[in-house]
């Protein structure tokens, strides 16, 4: 499966790992893959998502914005996943309410 290589980092840093696993960009792809149930066959990304680091995520591009809202839509009932879904809602109407 080639999700096994993925490479997403938008740090321009190159590390054995291929990505940070801390910038917006490898956040989002991470609780993306968490969805989809695939995060732990990702090598290069960690597999656990630091929810204090999901609360912090600064989302003020529009298009990043957009997927973490559609992200947190596509979360299940686990306590996981409502764990997850309130760090995401955390960031959104923090970036909500900088915008005003």
């Amino acid at each position: 499966m080639m999700v096994r290589y993925l490479r997403i980092c938008a740090t321009g840093d190159v590390t054995d790992a291929y990505n940070c696993g801390r910038c917006e960009k490898c956040v989002r792809t991470m609780i993306g893959l968490h969805v989809a149930g695939a995060l732990h066959l990702c090598e290069t990304l960690p597999h656990e998502i630091d929810l204090d680091l999901v609360r912090s995520l600064s989302c003020s591009n529009p298009v990043a914005r957009r997927s973490l809202e559609e992200l947190v839509e596509a979360l299940g009932s686990s306590p996981k996943d409502l764990e997850l879904e309130a760090a995401l809602e955390v960031c959104l109407m923090r970036e909500a309410g900088s915008a005003l």
